[in-house]
């Protein structure tokens, strides 16, 4: 017996209307379809349902017989749909953030996210740069937010931002002082990058920016964290990189200062998985989308030097967010 429940939900309409017409407008399906359904249910259990004629419509005993157990059917029906809609919510989705977007962009999209779906969980997860990709494709976390572009078969890529480098030097420094500082200036001390076994692509990425300049930079391998670069910085062991967000929750005993030259910015996104589909991930998807759009419409402060020479982008950082003037007798 192939019974479908399009023809229980059909059957159910009928025998609670006992009208052909109203049961097909309830179901914004025609009366003759209505019909098909009907007589190929009754095909199917070889069993009248209903008796008809011109004037009226009545269920045979097999068919009130068989509205107990059809609502029995649809209510578990509907109680199966509701329990895989809660497991799905329950669900949490796994998401590895980039220290670019943890004071801006994660909370506001988690903030977003409850709005939308106040039961939706995230769970933040702990994954090396280097481990990222790999983590992604194995199914170990579903989405990888303010992350370099991705071009990868099975992978999506959204952009969200593109985001300006600053230099970060000791509070104090003759670049703190003078708030700016030159590429050449910047690839005479020591770079601090993260290692090599965390993130393969932190020195790379200086070695693109300093090679339009014909430069070269000394590096000093670090732990991976944005923080344990800075704090090396503040001891006076070298300088490192941020991009402008970090403004927004500076670090004790460094400065940020933008490049006298103009340097490409970073483009930086998420990514998932293209064959992940889940309402906690639709529900992600809106909430970062809504997040873009409001930070589009932020104003840009200038980045004052290469940036007001070259009219290129601003930073997206609030101007009182400024760092604090260095006390003069700290020196590099």
């Amino acid at each position: 017996m192939d019974l479908r429940i399009k023809q229980l939900k059909v059957f159910l309409a009928l025998a609670e209307t006992l009208h052909f017409g109203k049961a097909a407008q309830r179901l914004y399906m025609s009366q003759p379809a209505l019909t098909f359904q009907i007589q190929s249910m009754e095909s199917t259990i070889g069993l009248q349902l209903f008796n008809r004629d011109r004037r009226h419509v009545e269920l045979t005993p097999a068919g009130r017989n068989l509205v107990i157990t059809g609502n029995r059917i649809i209510s578990e029906i509907r109680q199966f749909e509701n329990s895989i809609d809660s497991l799905a919510t329950e669900q949490p989705i796994r998401v590895v953030c980039a220290p670019s977007g943890e004071q801006v962009i994660l909370p506001a999209v988690i903030r977003r996210l409850k709005m939308i779906s106040p039961k939706c969980k995230v769970d933040l997860c702990g994954v090396s740069p280097i481990e990222q990709l790999r983590a992604l494709q194995e199914n170990r976390v579903d989405v990888l937010l303010m992350i370099k572009r991705i071009d990868t078969p099975g992978v999506e890529f959204q952009p969200i931002t593109q985001q300006h480098v600053y230099a970060v030097v000791p509070e104090g420094s003759e670049f703190a002082i003078r708030g700016s500082i030159s590429v050449h200036e910047f690839a005479e001390q020591p770079v601090i990058v993260a290692a090599r076994h965390y993130c393969d692509q932190a020195q790379p990425l200086i070695e693109r920016l300093l090679a339009p300049f014909g430069l070269k930079a000394t590096f000093v391998e670090a732990p991976g964290r944005q923080s344990a670069m800075e704090s090396l910085v503040a001891a006076g062991l070298g300088l490192t990189l941020a991009n402008e967000w970090r403004l927004v929750a500076p670090f004790p005993g460094v400065k940020m200062v933008p490049f006298e030259e103009y340097l490409p910015p970073l483009q930086l996104g998420a990514a998932w998985r293209t064959s992940f589909e889940s309402p906690i991930l639709t529900s992600f998807k809106t909430a970062l989308q809504d997040v873009i759009a409001d930070l589009g419409k932020q104003k840009k402060p200038s980045l004052g030097l290469a940036a007001q020479s070259s009219k290129m982008p601003a930073a997206v950082a609030p101007s009182v967010l400024q760092a604090r003037q260095a006390p003069k007798y700290m020196r590099a």
